[in-house]
């Protein structure tokens, strides 16, 4: 007998999708579902791992992220757009 066995196809996941933070502010991508994943945008990156992609943006960018799965020979690209927003100007009257 043969017995085969079916795998899911992979959930790929990089979060978050979108956020808006202030300048100065460091945010934390995280990916999920891939065997390999290479990151498209690395601009104001202070820390880079396969998975992670730790930023601190000065202006708002797109962050892409090529994932493969091997077993299924599936690769996508997932995307994050973070904005930034200037710090406010408070004037005491």
């Amino acid at each position: 007998s043969v017995q085969l066995m079916v795998k899911d196809p992979p959930n790929f996941e990089l979060s978050p999708f979108s956020d808006t933070i202030c300048i100065g502010t460091t945010v934390l991508l995280k990916s999920s579902g891939s065997q390999k994943s290479r990151w498209l945008n690395t601009r104001y990156a202070l820390s880079i791992t396969e998975k992670n992609l730790l930023i601190k943006p000065d202006s708002s960018q797109r962050y892409g992220l090529e994932m493969f799965d091997s077993t299924c020979q599936i690769t996508d690209t997932l995307f994050s757009q973070i904005s930034v927003a200037q710090k406010p100007v408070i004037q005491i009257e």
